[in-house]
């Protein structure tokens, strides 16, 4: 018999006992009697017989500790009753350890809570249904990627799709789950109305849930939100089919070569004066040049690399690429964006008519289009440009710059009839860098503060930069390019102490001394301030006294001596 077992008379003494209760507690039966309080505590024993002459059953039971043989302390759980046998009263005891039922019970109870909390804290979403199809529970995570509040989800029916209707595809995962076939799958997703306006992907899994004894618990389903690496790969994805700066597709997208796209109408173009923005004003207003042609140009536009894209367009015959031509070059002249270069692009066009011709020989004819227009048309691009640079300058000033340079040009004009030098001084030259020797001061913000003011007071204030971009912007302008040195260097010294190269003495152009004198002449003239405009002979004596440091003195004395009483100057003053 595996059970403990003892059987007691009145008088408390063992009559019979189980192998069991033999092993467990060291019983021998001896010749004498042993009494059973020599084995269990005497208090409990009392309770025992107190309780077994009752006659409510419920109260025939108690759980006490005990000690084994072995002296260990063990929890015994004891069911008794009277029973009558050959007319005599025996107590029946029935006895338990429950040491590991409550030990089991405990881990039970530790491995309920580790997989409750498994549940509910995991870092994924999860859902138990039921086998009716009912939500019996779920964790924060999955209430959070979804948007849902607890009480909506506890207790919802799956089957009744009408309540999840922005979850279909959800709902059917589950139920076939509860139908014992479990699934994997990803899509987006978006929150229903009334819950936000979140968006994104998700992966779910679905499984049926079985217990060991084969019975049929419901479904468990575990919810990944995937959205930033779903992003991460379309961005990936787009990055290798896109230009990165302008957004635009790049070569490798080029599949539209097929008959039913026929005809295929190809715009090559060439944007123009990408070298100037990043050479005289910097690679970020050459990106943004960039930018200004990818939002002229369209989303099917692939850039080449460069300077260079390529339209194709599917079913678009050659009126149609007319229209499209025109449209761009309008709206690079309406172009009122921000930046100092205005847009301007060299186009050429082609069609593909026929499937027997091969596109790139098409493209080919587009490219060859595009350079013989923009051979024809480069002076006019490069006079527009130079225009368009001069306005820009007039708007940042206000205008001052402008008839700056226009009496800059009459002092040249007026200086090469009346004046004698010692070196032959091309007019043409000399009236370009009059109107042009301060251009670089549009990338120069600091000196465009200053530009009212003496230059003497420009020189303590900021070192001047705009000789370098202005020597740039004339190196990529043919029509101006001839006087790019001489825009570097109006800013030298006869001693060498000017900028931006130190140069001194005849290292300095000859047409840069001169209008080095023009500019300061003109600049102490041209003060806004009447009270502190000097005299004209105020101005002739601080040229003369800078003569040989600052200024070349042949050609300070060859002004100052002729333009001493000139009456001219009265009426430069006065006009």
């Amino acid at each position: 018999m595996n059970e403990i077992f003892f059987l007691v008379n009145e008088d408390r003494t063992i009559e019979a006992a189980s192998d069991m209760a033999c092993e467990v507690f060291g019983l021998g039966f001896p010749d004498e009697p042993v009494r059973i309080d020599r084995y269990l505590p005497v208090v409990y024993v009392d309770a025992i017989f107190s309780r077994a002459c009752e006659g409510d059953i419920r109260n025939k039971s108690m759980s006490f500790p005990v000690r084994n043989a072995s002296g260990r302390e063990v929890n015994l759980e004891t069911r008794f009753n009277w029973f009558t046998m050959d007319g005599r009263d025996l107590l029946a005891m029935t006895c338990r350890v429950t040491d590991r039922y409550l030990a089991a019970i405990s881990d039970l109870t530790a491995k309920e809570d580790l997989y409750r909390t498994i549940f509910h804290e995991s870092p994924l979403g999860f859902i138990h249904i039921n086998s009716d199809g009912i939500v019996a529970d779920c964790n924060t995570v999955f209430l959070n990627i979804f948007g849902f509040i607890r009480d909506q989800v506890i207790g919802l029916c799956l089957a009744d799709e009408g309540k999840l209707k922005h979850f279909s595809r959800f709902c059917d995962a589950a139920m076939n789950a509860i139908r014992g076939v479990g699934c994997t799958y990803e899509a987006p997703f978006s929150t229903p109305e009334g819950l936000g306006s979140r968006k994104g992907w998700v992966r779910v899994s679905f499984s049926p849930i079985v217990s060991a004894t084969k019975c049929f618990l419901g479904a468990v389903g575990i919810v990944e939100d995937i959205s930033e690496g779903k992003y991460a790969e379309e961005k990936v994805e787009f990055i290798s089919n896109h230009d990165a700066l302008t957004g635009l597709f790049n070569r490798a997208l080029v599949e539209i070569d097929r008959p039913e796209n026929l005809p295929i109408g190809v715009i090559y173009v060439d944007l123009n004066h990408l070298k100037l923005a990043n050479d005289a004003f910097g690679h970020r207003e050459g990106d943004a040049l960039l930018q200004k042609c990818a939002s002229i140009l369209n989303a099917n536009t692939n850039r080449l690399g460069g300077d260079e894209f390529l339209l194709l367009l599917k079913n678009t015959d050659r009126s149609e690429i007319r229209t499209r031509v025109a449209r761009i070059g309008h709206m690079c002249q309406v172009w009122a964006g921000e930046g100092l270069v205005r847009p301007s692009m060299a186009i050429g066009s082609a069609v593909k008519i026929f499937e027997k011709q091969d596109i790139e020989e098409v493209i080919k004819e587009a490219e060859d289009t595009m350079y013989a227009n923009k051979l024809r048309n480069g002076p006019l691009v490069r006079k527009r440009l130079i225009t368009t640079l001069e306005t820009k300058l007039q708007e940042l000033m206000d205008g001052a710059v402008g008839e700056r340079s226009k009496r800059m040009v009459l002092w040249g004009d007026w200086m090469l009839k009346n004046l004698f030098f010692t070196e032959e001084v091309d007019r043409k030259h000399l009236r370009l860098l009059c109107r042009y020797h301060d251009i670089g001061m549009l990338a120069s913000a600091d000196e465009l503060k200053l530009i009212r003011v003496s230059p003497a007071t420009r020189r303590a204030v900021t070192p001047m930069q705009h000789m370098a971009v202005g020597y740039r912007i004339a190196r990529s302008v043919s029509e101006i390019h001839p006087i790019a040195d001489y825009i570097l260097s109006h800013h030298e010294h006869w001693d060498g102490s000017g900028y931006p190269n130190q140069q001194e003495g005849t290292e300095i152009p000859y047409l840069s001394r001169l209008v080095s004198i023009f500019d300061a002449i003109e600049g102490m003239l041209s003060l806004n301030a009447r009270a502190n405009r000097p005299s004209f002979c105020e101005v002739l004596d601080s040229i003369e006294a800078c003569a040989g440091k600052q200024y070349d003195p042949e050609i300070v004395e060859s002004i100052v001596t002729r333009l001493r009483g000139k009456t001219i100057f009265v009426d430069y003053l006065e006009g």
